[in-house]
């Protein structure tokens, strides 16, 4: 064993690699803490916001991460038997570990996307048990790479395949870029009124911190930019999403009253045609028959509660007679809990939607 000499000694400008670290570390950290604050805050208890926690969650552990891989060197001391191994954990594992959250965060995005649209967890559980195929095979590919990117003395090009396998991984990822527009783009042709979500402030952010960090690292520098790019794309996710919790009614889950004049622009501006509005009135237990309503709430519907016990579904231009036996199924089950209920529909199959919607404002 030859003389051990400090990490800083034989790389002095590492310090002011650490201190640009930590400052970035620390700016994302203040970020994440913030949108974590909020969740908690708010009132709100939906699982769309469980599933955007998760993802600040996941950036906090990424950061953490790098901040111990950051911060380790400064206790190190190297000989000529150590100094390729602590170099590869410094270099080569933390950047590994840094894609495998990588590819973590944006699988949860798709979920949270999906999720946004269809509000449906049984979706998700048929859904992505079999899209989580990718993201295993991502960070399977990742966690191997290691071993190789170590063995030197492989019997094959352990580089090549290192390379290979990290650039397989890479192609989870821009697949998980690619899926939530195409999760998007369907829900569009499949209903005239998808949910407000917007993907590409988000996404740019994600793109931008997954160039920028294959740049750095193979080019200058490997500085942690992905968590920090990322909490950037969750501070645009988190003001889109507050915007939509904005006209959602905490304690049903319902659009709230303030969100018919934003029906009704949405439709003046898609020139929609065809409504049916199904108008319900219950004189107490409103919270009871929000419930209810839940359970039978149609296909391709917006379900609005105006307060005082009235809800209002709005959907596509129905039958005479699918309307009547909606709502004699509806009042039964509600005066079958106590809560007797009035209620009427209305239908124009050519109307201007946002014409006829302003009849109930």
């Amino acid at each position: 064993m030859g003389k051990a000499y400090p990490f800083l000694n034989i790389m002095p400008e590492y310090r002011q690699y650490l201190i640009t670290d930590m400052i970035m570390d620390i700016a994302t950290l203040l970020i994440l803490t913030m949108l974590i604050v909020q969740f908690v805050r708010r009132k709100h208890r939906f699982f769309e916001l469980t599933l955007f926690f998760l993802m600040c969650l996941s950036d906090v552990i990424m950061v953490i991460c790098d901040m111990v891989f950051d911060i380790a060197p400064v206790f190190w001391m190297l000989d000529e038997d150590n100094v390729m191994p602590l170099l590869l954990t410094r270099f080569l594992i933390a950047w590994v570990v840094e894609q495998i959250f990588t590819v973590t965060l944006m699988a949860q995005w798709l979920i949270y996307v999906e999720y946004t649209l269809h509000q449906s967890r049984d979706l998700i559980r048929r859904r992505y048990t079999t899209a989580m195929i990718p993201f295993i095979a991502a960070s399977s590919m990742m966690i191997i790479s290691l071993p190789i990117g170590f063995w030197r003395t492989a019997p094959f090009d352990s580089s090549l395949v290192y390379t290979v396998l990290i650039i397989l991984s890479h192609m989870v990822i821009l697949f998980y870029l690619i899926a939530p527009y195409v999760v998007l783009f369907r829900e569009r042709k499949r209903t005239r009124l998808p949910a407000y979500i917007r993907l590409t402030p988000t996404s740019l952010c994600m793109i931008v911190g997954i160039v920028s960090n294959l740049f750095l690292t193979f080019l200058i520098q490997d500085y942690p930019v992905l968590p920090f790019f990322f909490s950037l794309g969750l501070l645009f996710a988190d003001y889109y999403m507050y915007r939509r919790l904005n006209y959602i009614d905490p304690d049903t889950g319902f659009n709230n009253r303030r969100f018919l004049p934003v029906l009704i622009n949405l439709a003046k501006k898609k020139h929609l045609k065809g409504v049916t509005v199904i108008r319900i009135r219950v004189k107490r237990g409103s919270n009871a028959a929000a419930k209810l309503l839940k359970s039978w709430k149609p296909e391709q519907c917006r379900i609005i509660t105006m307060g005082d016990g009235l809800f209002l579904i709005v959907s596509g231009a129905l039958e005479d007679s699918v309307s009547e036996r909606f709502i004699a199924l509806v009042t039964k089950q509600l005066k079958n809990k106590g809560l007797p209920a009035e209620a009427d529909y209305f239908t124009d199959h050519e109307g201007n939607v946002d014409a006829i919607l302003r009849n109930y404002r």
